[in-house]
């Protein structure tokens, strides 16, 4: 469900008229030599190296990054939507409690409500912190199926990464070096 989330502020930028992609993206879909997943695996990436800063995925979380909540037209007690209103965190972790699902069910239903009835009984950041595994640096997973081509989408990232650091070397945001390990 958090991929869901970031794929929907991801296509937010990409159909903005001055995303700084919308060029390369057309090339490579002109080109026909990347699978649907494989392009949609650039996009995710492209748009957390360089629209949300390479930041780690908890944090891009805990700050709102991703937050498209509308907290008006929800039913909630004063203090659950005063800290609502006033902490990133809690309202990110609430939307996320609010999703639905394929059936239409909400994806976390005892959180949603915990959160309504206690919202000042969380640690958010740290809630978020643990879900990604405390981690102080971007990690980020692309889960594709076999036969995707995940080998063939590696080197496309590690070669975007140069690109990009050729172009603005002083941006700390992309790679200059590589090292690869393999069994």
């Amino acid at each position: 469900m958090f991929y869901n989330i970031i794929q929907r502020k991801r296509n937010e930028w990409l159909s903005r008229e001055d995303c700084p992609v919308k060029s390369l993206l057309s090339y490579i879909d002109s080109k026909g030599m990347m699978r649907d997943a494989q392009i949609e695996a650039i996009k995710t990436y492209l748009f957390l190296k360089i629209e949300c800063n390479n930041k780690p995925l908890w944090r891009l979380f805990a700050e709102g990054s991703f937050l498209s909540l509308d907290l008006d037209d929800i039913i909630l007690t004063a203090k659950a939507r005063s800290i609502l209103e006033t902490n990133q965190a809690a309202a990110t972790l609430y939307e996320y409690a609010c999703l639905k699902d394929d059936k239409g069910n909400i994806v976390a239903p005892v959180l949603k409500q915990y959160i309504e009835e206690h919202p000042e009984e969380i640690a958010y950041v740290e809630v978020f912190k643990k879900l990604f595994y405390s981690v102080a640096y971007p990690d980020y997973i692309f889960s594709l199926p076999m036969g995707a081509g995940k080998t063939y989408l590696m080197a496309a990232f590690i070669y975007l990464d140069l690109y990009f650091s050729l172009n603005e070397p002083d941006n700390p945001v992309f790679a200059h070096n590589f090292m690869l390990l393999a069994p």
